[in-house]
């Protein structure tokens, strides 16, 4: 882009909302998306199909799948047992995803693609855990609505719901949230998707990758790149995630930019609004902040991505069995443990604990750490509390 096409580009970002509507993005055109806000980055929070259940440990129980991801057609199951090795058999194996709106697993471990996109399943045998990544491709015989999908975008919380029909036909079921980052300039009302492509320009010389346009120059994408690649992601834009920090375009994680892409058709309507006090019916997804060096989205389903199958997050030094008193104070469960994430980076303060404990009844208790990381992987230890007296 030159330097007059940038200026030119400047004003109209200016005036953008008093343009007329145009049919297509021009081509060369740069979206809107060139100043940063601060803010605070607290967690990606994992989502599950049910509630984590306290386990029993399964002694000596190791667990591994014979492949690092599976493809599957959406619609159509599969039996992920058919993958899972472990030296106590697979029968008491219990079963998550991490995004129930596109894999769904049920207790046996059979996996279903709800709608395109990928996900994690963790299968949890007593204290270790196996994940296995899914990605699920279009079916042609699986009839499409023309639009199934409502999208409204809280500008106030920076977080999106998209709302899928009940069976009176109105967009009433909330189905998924994404955290986002909007801007000053983001439009308002009600507006729609007018084009796609899997990379567009952005002014400052950027690349926003799965972008969705919206109106005017401003768009659904990723954080924005340096270059048409995908290990080239601009660190500092990705940790300002989730705050009032675009110049006007709506910032996703690549997973959540690409399953508005590969979903949401041309003329699937966007509601833009403020409302501090709800950020939507299903919360509001935390940010997460990632260390410098490495240049890939850790959401982003490439299987060239580190994050997908360098490693997963551990958890270090938990406890395994701690006794107290009756009546006694509960223990600081977290004191001591840490934990790191895909890539060996400190991420001790993202650490979970939950328990049934009851410092008043004598009895046997389990306590639950779990570790999510910027992948969205999750890891878990457990820790058998014993209140005596």
């Amino acid at each position: 882009m030159t330097h007059f096409h940038s200026r030119v580009l400047s004003w109209l970002l200016t005036a953008a909302l008093l343009l007329p509507l145009v049919l297509m993005l021009p081509s060369g055109a740069r979206a809107a998306d060139d100043w940063v806000e601060e803010d605070h980055f607290p967690r990606v929070t994992y989502v599950a199909t049910e509630e984590l259940p306290l386990y029993h440990a399964v002694p000596g129980a190791a667990l591994s799948f014979t492949r690092q991801s599976v493809t599957i057609r959406q619609g159509i199951g599969y039996d992920l047992k058919s993958l899972l090795v472990s030296e106590t058999g697979t029968d008491e194996v219990r079963w998550q995803t991490s995004d129930p709106g596109v894999v769904s697993v049920d207790r046996s471990g059979v996996v279903s693609g709800v709608t395109v996109g990928s996900a994690w399943v963790t299968a949890l045998l007593g204290d270790v855990q196996a994940l296995i990544y899914v990605y699920v491709d279009a079916n042609s015989l699986v009839k499409q609505e023309e639009f199934p999908y409502y999208i409204k975008v809280n500008k106030s919380t920076n977080s999106i719901t998209v709302y899928a029909k009940d069976v009176a036909g109105e967009y009433t079921v909330p189905l998924r949230t994404f955290r986002c980052s909007t801007g000053k300039n983001t439009p308002n009302g009600l507006q729609k998707i007018r084009n796609h492509n899997a990379w567009n320009g952005l002014y400052g010389d950027y690349e926003g990758l799965w972008s969705s346009w919206i109106v005017s120059f401003f768009l659904f994408h990723s954080v924005p790149y340096y270059h048409r690649t995908h290990d080239s992601l601009n660190v500092k834009y990705y940790n300002e995630f989730g705050t009032t920090c675009s110049g006007g375009c709506v910032r996703l994680q690549a997973l959540n930019a690409k399953w508005i892409y590969d979903n949401c058709p041309v003329g699937t309507q966007v509601e833009f609004y403020y409302d501090e006090e709800n950020p939507g019916p299903l919360g509001l997804q935390e940010a997460i902040r990632l260390p410098e060096g490495l240049k890939w989205d850790p959401t982003d389903p490439l299987e060239e991505n580190p994050w997908l199958f360098g490693g997963v997050p551990e958890i270090h030094d938990a406890p395994s069995e701690l006794h107290v008193a009756l009546g006694g104070e509960e223990p600081d469960f977290l004191a001591g443990v840490t934990g790191t994430d895909t890539l060996g980076n400190d991420i001790s303060g993202s650490v979970r604990v939950k328990t049934d404990l009851d410092l008043n009844a004598p009895g046997r208790y389990l306590a639950v750490y779990s570790l999510t990381d910027a992948s969205y992987k999750t890891v878990y230890a457990y820790c058998t509390i014993y209140v005596e007296g």
